[in-house]
């Protein structure tokens, strides 16, 4: 659209010349040199452009770093997830070990218990038996050590 013209009219003038005055110029501005308020509204663009940009720039930030959020956020929820996992293996291992343990540890104190109800049942030594052990121990010592009888 052409440029209106800013010429002053003055009461005087006919009416079409106060019209033609209004009405767009062609003529008196070429595009390499416009006038000035068409020059500032460049500028006002191009202020416009770069703070639109400048937004946009802000609104991918925030995007991207509500992005790193959500990743960080799956990732410790993985992590989590992995430490639960490790855990509840530890605990599986922990309590078959315990109760291989306790199995085994069955096991062995029934082995003792047979052999003292064993033992309990043996027959009490007489003195004769008792003195006889006695002496076949002191020669055994005797013969050790090396002293005489």
């Amino acid at each position: 659209m052409g440029q209106v013209d800013a010429v002053a009219t003055t009461k005087n003038q006919p009416r079409h010349l106060q019209d033609a005055a209004i009405l767009p110029c062609r003529s008196a501005h070429s595009p390499v040199n416009p006038p000035a308020h068409i020059a500032q509204l460049a500028t006002d663009d191009a202020a416009v452009q770069a703070i639109a940009s400048v937004l946009q720039a802000e609104r991918d930030a925030h995007l991207a770093v509500a992005q790193a959020q959500a990743e960080a956020d799956r990732l410790v929820d993985a992590a989590r997830a992995g430490a639960r996992a490790v855990a509840e293996r530890a605990e599986r291992r922990s309590r078959a070990v315990a109760s291989a343990f306790d199995r085994l540890t069955a096991v062995r104190v029934s082995e003792i218990d047979r052999q003292a109800a064993v033992l309990a049942q043996a027959p009490a030594w007489d003195d004769a038996e008792a003195a006889g052990l006695t002496a076949a121990v002191q020669r055994l010592a005797q013969s050790l050590t090396g002293s005489p009888p």
